[in-house]
C-alpha cells in the first residue's frame, strides 16, 4: 500500500509537467499541494486504502458468496425439507402438504439400510479398490424409481420400461461410484438388505443433479427389487416462505417423529451470522479510515500558518474565494479518490483470492461497488479536508499582511 501511494504521488509530481497541454492554475496548485513539507499524503493514503480495503473486501465477499447460494438453487427447489418418514406416515403427510397449497410435484424419495456384499461375483472385501472402498464396506442407503427422474441423466445404458420395473431386478449406478468399482452395463450386484439377499444388474449409469433429493444414492434399483423391504422416505416440498411455519406445526402435531426442516430459515440464519461476522471486520476496518480522516485533518492543521500565507499571497494576486477553494478540493479530492482506487483494486483481488481459493466459488467482477467507493471515499477524504480548512479561507489578505 506504502510503495503503491508513494509511486502514484510521484506520478502525479511528474504528470503535469509531462503532458503536451498546460493545465488549469488551480488544478496545478492542487496537485501541487499533494507533495508540500508536512503534508503526509503517503500515510493519509495508506491509512484510509486499509480502511476501504477491509470494509470493500468484506462486503463484496458477503454479497458473491450470498449471492451464488441463491443463483445456484433453481426456481423449483423445494425449501422445506421432510425426514424420517415411514411409509404408515406418507400418505398422510401428503395429504397434510397438499392442504397447504403445495402444487408443485412433491417428492418423497425411499430410503433402504443395505450393504453390498459382491460385484460381478467377487466378494467386496476381495475387490482392490482405491480411495473411498470404505463407503463400500459398510452400510449405506439404496433406493428405487420406476420413472427415470429429470434431475437424472444416463450416460450409459438405457432407463427401464414400466413393465421392467415391475418384473426385472435392474439398478442405475452413479457414475462416479461406477468407475470405481469398474462395472458396465449388464453387470451383477449383490447387497445385504435384513435378512435378504438382493441381487440386480447393472440396466445404466447414470448422473444426477447435486441438489435434487436422493441425487447423493449411489444405486437406484427398480421397485420390484426391494419390494416389502423396510423403508425410510425423506422429500421436500416448495412451500410460500410464510406459510412454512404453520406447516411445521401441522406436521408436528399429526407427526411428531417427521422432522421439518425450514431451509428459509436456515438461510435467513447464515445471512445473520455472515453479517454479524462482516459487521464486525467493518467496525475494526472503521478504525483505519477515521486513522485516515485524522491524520488528513492534522497535516491541513500542521500546515496551517504554510496554507494561511499561499490564501494571502494567491488572494492579493487576484484569485477569488472560489477559486482557492478549488484548489483545496482538488487536492482533498485526489487523495480521496486515489485511496478508493488502491483499496478498490486490492479489495477486488483479496475478495477474488479469498472466493476462488478458499469458499471455492466464482468470481465475477462487478466495477459500480468499486466506484461508488471511490467517490464515497473521495467525498470524505474532501469533507475532512474542508473541516479543518474553512477557517483558513476566510482569513483577509490585509489582517495577515499587517501582522507580517
Amino acid at each position: 500500500m506504502a510503495a503503491v501511494s508513494w509511486l502514484l504521488l510521484r506520478t502525479l509530481k511528474v504528470l503535469p509537467k509531462r503532458l503536451p497541454w498546460r493545465l488549469p492554475a488551480f488544478l496545478r496548485h492542487g496537485v501541487a499541494n499533494l507533495y508540500r513539507p508536512g503534508i503526509h499524503a503517503e500515510a493519509v493514503l495508506v491509512a484510509l486504502g486499509i480502511g476501504v480495503t477491509f470494509t470493500l473486501s468484506v462486503y463484496l465477499i458477503q454479497s458473491s458468496v450470498l449471492t451464488q447460494m441463491v443463483r445456484s438453487a433453481p426456481p423449483e427447489m423445494p425449501n422445506v425439507f421432510f425426514i424420517n418418514i415411514t411409509d404408515a406416515e406418507r400418505e398422510g403427510l401428503l395429504e397434510i402438504l397438499r392442504g397447504a397449497g403445495v402444487q408443485e410435484k412433491i417428492e418423497l424419495v425411499p430410503s433402504v439400510a443395505a450393504r453390498l456384499t459382491a460385484v460381478g461375483g467377487v466378494p467386496v472385501e476381495s475387490l482392490s479398490l482405491e480411495g473411498g472402498d470404505w463407503r463400500f464396506r459398510s452400510t449405506r442407503t439404496i433406493t428405487w424409481v420406476a420413472e427415470k427422474p429429470d434431475h437424472i441423466d444416463v450416460l450409459e445404458g438405457a432407463w427401464w420400461s414400466p413393465q421392467a420395473a415391475e418384473a426385472e431386478n435392474l439398478v442405475s449406478v452413479r457414475d462416479e461410484d461406477a468407475g470405481m468399482l469398474g462395472l458396465k452395463i449388464g453387470s451383477r450386484i449383490a447387497w445385504q438388505v435384513g435378512a435378504r439377499e438382493v441381487e440386480a444388474t447393472v440396466a445404466a449409469i447414470h448422473r444426477a443433479e447435486g441438489f435434487r433429493m436422493g441425487s447423493n444414492v449411489q444405486f437406484i434399483l427398480t421397485p420390484v427389487a426391494l419390494r416389502g423391504m423396510p423403508a425410510i422416505f425423506y422429500g421436500g416440498a416448495k412451500v410460500p416462505p410464510e406459510q412454512a411455519p404453520e406447516l411445521q406445526r401441522r406436521v408436528f402435531e399429526r407427526f411428531p417423529t417427521i422432522t421439518v426442516i425450514n431451509a428459509a430459515d436456515v438461510i435467513e440464519i447464515v445471512q445473520e451470522v455472515v453479517d454479524q461476522i462482516g459487521l464486525v471486520v467493518q467496525f475494526v476496518s472503521a478504525f483505519a479510515i477515521l486513522a485516515g480522516v485524522i491524520i488528513l485533518v492534522s497535516s491541513v492543521v500542521a500546515t496551517r500558518f504554510r496554507r494561511i500565507h499561499e490564501v494571502v499571497i494567491l488572494k492579493t494576486l487576484g484569485a477569488t474565494r472560489r477559486r482557492v477553494a478549488g484548489i483545496f478540493s482538488v487536492e482533498f479530492l485526489i487523495l480521496g479518490s486515489v485511496a478508493g482506487l488502491i483499496g478498490s483494486a486490492l479489495a477486488s483481488a483479496f475478495s477474488g483470492l479469498l472466493l476462488t481459493q478458499m469458499f471455492d466459488a466464482d468470481y465475477v467482477f462487478e466495477p459500480l461497488p468499486g466506484i461508488i467507493t471511490i467517490l464515497a471515499t473521495a467525498l470524505l477524504a474532501n469533507a475532512a479536508g474542508w473541516l479543518a480548512s474553512f477557517p483558513i479561507l476566510g482569513k483577509k489578505p490585509l489582517e495577515i499582511l499587517r501582522a507580517e
